[in-house]
């Protein structure tokens, strides 16, 4: 109480010695000046679209300091744009496009740089920016055409999303894939080991060999895919690679299986002509406008290690065509000089003597493909003459 009273009498005795001094105001003293105080009212912005955006994020100060500023630190960040503070309290923050498919996060400092009492100060605070990543681009659109898939091929149109990006498109079986392949990886190196033992064989570089060849696409592209088995089922598939067989993109696969073998309704005669080892066979197909294969082979070794007439029948026509193809001849012009049409006769010389022989005959289409069944009869050589 004593301390109060002293306190009042001092106030009192200042006011009458103000009253004694005439009509002068007394000098009030400066009130404290308190310090400012920086707030940013968000401080953590997630899931910014992957194609970029301009943020808005509200700020204020209490008590500002004359002749602040504030500063942002954006370090280590290259993919925020433009970033500035307006004097009505919102700060504007540029994001840039992220097109990688992994999403990022980066801080941005805010500091509020000032003078208080001759002191060069700041306030710092944070803004916490997450963005998405883009989504995943399938490298690939690839539509099979049901209608070009056969017994022995298929054909697609395959279109990248990159359209300057060079790609092969190719089958593999889905068994062989499935179970002994086993993974993209061992695929592509696979593919680019053979086509670079390949360029190697010919005395090329790589680069050279696609060139050469043709290989390589780009654009949209409408492929036929041959030489496939029937009622199997495959993947087609496209992958991007470089001229220097750098893997671009990820593979792209697209299932099918192929149809059927067709067969046509026709049938064969044949009538042997034999002395001892040698003799011809007059065959007759059922159908005078047809081509066909006609041959004969020895009972055992077909049983023995053959066994299987389609089989048989596709391998022969197979590397026929390929022997006729790699001399410069068409396959139209291959089968005129494979196969025989109409009534014909299969003329042979010096076989075993006294052993069974098969004689067959098969139908075949000018595009060389087996088109029949195959059929057969059993004739038995004579002694050798």
């Amino acid at each position: 109480m004593k301390r109060k009273l002293y306190l009042l009498n001092a106030v009192m005795a200042l006011a009458v010695s103000g009253i004694m001094a005439g009509c002068d105001d007394p000098i009030k003293p400066e009130e404290p000046k308190e310090e400012p105080k920086f707030v940013i009212e968000e401080s953590s912005i997630s899931d910014v679209s992957h194609e970029g955006a301009t943020l808005m994020v509200g700020y204020y100060v209490q008590n500002p300091a004359e002749g602040a500023s504030i500063v942002f630190d954006t370090d280590g960040i290259d993919w925020v744009g433009e970033v500035s503070a307006s004097m009505d309290g919102m700060i504007t923050i540029e994001i840039l496009p992220n097109e990688s498919e992994e999403p990022r996060t980066g801080e941005i400092v805010v500091s509020y740089v000032y003078v208080f009492n001759d002191e060069e100060k700041s306030q710092q605070q944070s803004i916490l920016i997450s963005q998405q990543g883009a989504p995943y681009v399938v490298p690939f659109a690839i539509a099979i055409d049901e209608k070009g898939i056969t017994h022995e091929s298929v054909m697609a149109t395959v279109e990248p999303s990159d359209i300057e990006m060079t790609y092969i498109v190719m089958s593999v079986e889905k068994e062989v894939f499935d179970i002994q392949i086993g993974s993209e990886d061992v695929l592509f190196t696979q593919i680019l080991n053979q086509y670079v033992s390949v360029a190697a064989g010919e005395g090329v570089s790589l680069e050279e060999f696609f060139e050469n060849h043709d290989i390589l696409k780009t654009g949209k592209s409408d492929v036929m895919i041959t030489g496939l088995i029937p009622e199997t089922g495959y993947y087609l598939f496209a992958v991007g690679i470089s001229p220097s067989g750098m893997q671009l993109s990820d593979f792209v696969f697209v299932e099918f299986v192929t149809l059927e073998e067709p067969v046509i309704e026709t049938g064969f005669e044949f009538e042997v002509n034999l002395e001892g080892t040698s003799g011809s066979i007059k065959v007759t197909p059922s159908d005078e406008e047809l081509y066909f294969y006609s041959d004969v082979i020895a009972c055992n070794v077909f049983d023995e290690t053959i066994m299987y007439w389609d089989d048989y029948a596709r391998e022969l026509i197979g590397q026929s065509l390929d022997t006729y193809m790699n001399a410069g001849y068409t396959i139209e012009e291959a089968i005129d000089r494979i196969c025989y049409k109409g009534t014909s006769y299969v003329e042979f010389w010096f076989l075993t003597p006294l052993s069974d022989y098969y004689v067959y005959a098969f139908a075949v289409s000018l595009d060389g493909e087996v088109i029949s069944d195959v059929f057969t009869d059993v004739f038995t050589t004579g002694e050798e003459s």
